[in-house]
């Protein structure tokens, strides 16, 4: 019983994790951020609350946050955005833009 509880114990520790990073984000008002999904003429097809890690005076916060996000799509075009909102700062990031766009069957 005990070397199952050392086991596991060690196992805990191990844990591996990747690494923050940080990358270029277009940031702006909800016309800015719009004007994109509405020049693609894409609809929302998901929603959802992401835990975010955002960057503090000293790096980054300790704490995530609660933000929501949407992912638009063309499915004609098959083009797509995904946005993110900070409503501290009534300001609308998209994240990822891109094209060839499609669904999986998970398999």
């Amino acid at each position: 019983m005990y070397r199952w509880i050392a086991a596991l114990c060690v196992l805990a520790g191990t844990a591996h994790a990747g690494q923050l990073q940080t990358k270029p984000v277009i940031c702006g008002s909800e016309q800015e951020a719009f004007a994109t999904v509405q020049i693609q003429n894409q609809q929302l097809i998901y929603k959802a609350t992401q835990i975010t890690t955002v960057k503090s005076p000293t790096g980054f916060a300790a704490d995530p946050i609660l933000l929501p996000v949407s992912i638009f799509m063309n499915l004609d075009k098959k083009t797509y955005t995904i946005m993110e909102y900070h409503p501290r700062f009534a300001m609308y990031c998209i994240i990822s833009f891109g094209n060839q766009g499609e669904f999986t069957s998970g398999d």
